[in-house]
C-alpha cells in the first residue's frame, strides 16, 4: 500500500485532527525502523527504503500484505500518545508491538540472514 492509501484507512477507521504530513513523517519513521532493524540484516532482501514520504507522495510503503495494517496501528498507536490516551495506548502499543513482532518472525522464517550480521566470536 501506498503512504496516501494507509492514511486514508488510518482517518476512516480513527478519526483525528493530526495533519497529512504529522501522519507521513510517522510512516516514514517506522519504515526506516522496519528497514535498519529487518530488512537490511538479510542477503534476498529487494526492499530499498529512500524516504522523503511528502503529502502528494504515492511511495509503496516496504511492509506488504497481510501484514501491512501494522502502520495503521503504528498511527494509531502515536495519536494516542500524543493525545495522553494512556490507556489507549497501552492497548494500540500492545497491538501494534504484536504485529510487529508476527512481521519480524515471518520474514526470519522466509528470508536468508546475511553473514554479515553473524558475529563467530
Amino acid at each position: 500500500m501506498t503512504v496516501r492509501e494507509i492514511i486514508k484507512k488510518a482517518d476512516e477507521a480513527y478519526p483525528n485532527v493530526f495533519s497529512f504530513s504529522q501522519k507521513a513523517g510517522w510512516l516514514e519513521e517506522l519504515d526506516n525502523r522496519v528497514f535498519s532493524e529487518v530488512f537490511s540484516r538479510y542477503e534476498d532482501s529487494e526492499e530499498k527504503f529512500t524516504g522523503g514520504y511528502c503529502e502528494d507522495d504515492e511511495t509503496e510503503l516496504l511492509i506488504g500484505k497481510p501484514y501491512d495494517d501494522i502502520y495503521i496501528r503504528y498511527l494509531v498507536m502515536n495519536f494516542d500518545i500524543v493525545n495522553s490516551d494512556m490507556v489507549r495506548y497501552q492497548n494500540s502499543a500492545a497491538l501494534f508491538n504484536s504485529q510487529y513482532i508476527a512481521f519480524g518472525n515471518f520474514y526470519n522464517r522466509t528470508h536468508r540472514i546475511s553473514s554479515a550480521v553473524i558475529d563467530p566470536h
